[in-house]
């Protein structure tokens, strides 16, 4: 498709990914949501807390969910390793599996 809009009318998908400049975030989540589709973005979701608090809404008004995504590749333990599987330190993988416990218990706060 060469518009969003289009493709937003025409397509049955369920969900709408959004990995455009921060600043189209907004305006094209809330066109998204509009047309029924569930959101997924890359963060930030958007560049001012009115962009924000306006996609927020629209999904809210119609039924759908907002998922924004946070990239971790950059992070230093991320990063430190790649490094390791670059050189090859763990051998050849065949399979990994990776828990990560960042969601704290209500306690914390």
């Amino acid at each position: 498709y060469t518009s969003y809009e289009k493709m937003l009318k025409e397509t049955k998908a369920d969900v709408v990914t959004i990995a455009t400049p921060s600043g189209l975030h907004p305006e094209q989540g809330v066109a998204a949501a509009g047309a029924g589709k569930h959101v997924v973005m890359e963060k930030p979701m958007a560049i001012s807390l009115t962009g924000a608090d306006a996609l927020v809404k629209a999904c809210d008004k119609a039924g759908v969910h907002l998922f924004v995504v946070k990239q971790n590749r950059l992070n230093p333990p991320i990063q430190l390793l790649k490094r390791a599987v670059d050189r090859n330190r763990f051998g050849r993988i065949y399979l990994a599996n990776c828990i990560v416990h960042w969601a704290r218990p209500q306690e914390y706060y």
